[in-house]
């Protein structure tokens, strides 16, 4: 009798385990599965509008034609040509504005005195559009790559030097009063409090400027550029090729949201502390 008790609890317990372990993978999935099953039902939409004719596919195409398109560049020997030239430029670009919108950022925030002799020349050209800078940039240097990157510098340095300020100057007052009181040093308090405390600020211009970096090559490469995908762009456009043009800038868009994910990988794991007491 026991037997034949214990035979029958323990499928239920297989069953009830089985649940809690689809359903502790879904939560820890949940943002990827929801984001995809939004993608994926916004895709079979825009298909079946443009094969219905709902929407004029001169103006939207849909994802099949996009596909198809995306194919006949990916075998095409020149794109690879136009593409690594739009990569040197955006990461030479924002690899010199992460390094000064850091570097210069900390130094800004922690002396009063550089803050007051930079923030109007700062504050000045951040609120300059960096449209209003490309002839001027062109002028300076050429229409080669160093004038891409130029623009790609100042889209990104300052929502990145910004922030790093902010973050700096934000540190709660009684963190740094409770270290001196232990005795620490100006050095050890900048390192070990100060830049802790300031972490998410920074991480948040960075975002921001990788946004604004990607926003910057296109946008020079649209002016004045015989190569890059803003250059085919700007080509695909005049000629009204929906298809090529949608493909060019999903492109654009995965480059953001795989850096974006990066920095967000890179933040959880240098400030591990601050995620574990949010959970």
């Amino acid at each position: 009798m026991e037997q034949t008790n214990q035979d029958k609890i323990l499928p239920e317990v297989d069953a009830i385990t089985a649940r809690k372990t689809f359903r502790g993978r879904f939560f820890r999935n949940e943002r990827w599965l929801i984001g995809a099953a939004t993608i994926v039902l916004f895709l079979v939409v825009w298909e079946v509008a443009g094969r219905k004719n709902w929407v004029d596919q001169t103006f939207i195409s849909r994802p099949s034609l996009v596909v198809r398109a995306a194919i006949q560049m990916l075998t095409s020997p020149d794109f690879y040509g136009h593409l690594s030239v739009s990569a040197i430029e955006f990461f030479v670009g924002f690899a010199a504005a992460l390094l000064v919108g850091v570097g210069f950022g900390l130094f800004i925030g922690w002396y009063k005195n550089l803050e007051y002799s930079f923030e109007p020349f700062i504050m000045a050209l951040y609120s300059t559009p960096r449209d209003a800078l490309i002839p001027l940039i062109i002028i300076w240097l050429g229409i080669g790559l160093y004038s891409k990157m130029a623009v790609v510098f100042l889209g990104a340095v300052f929502p990145i030097l910004v922030n790093t300020v902010a973050g700096i100057q934000n540190v709660d007052p009684v963190l740094i009063r409770a270290a001196k009181s232990f005795g620490a040093k100006e050095r050890a308090i900048f390192r070990k409090v100060v830049l802790p405390a300031s972490l998410p600020y920074m991480i948040a211009g960075i975002r921001l400027g990788v946004g604004r970096g990607l926003i910057g090559f296109v946008i020079g490469e649209m002016y004045v550029a015989e190569k890059g995908i803003g250059f085919l762009i700007m080509r695909a456009g005049s000629v009204l090729k929906t298809d090529d043009l949608l493909f060019l800038v999903s492109i654009i868009a995965g480059v953001g949201v795989l850096s974006n994910q990066l920095i967000r990988k890179f933040e959880e794991k240098v400030s591990r502390w601050r995620f574990e007491r949010s959970v």
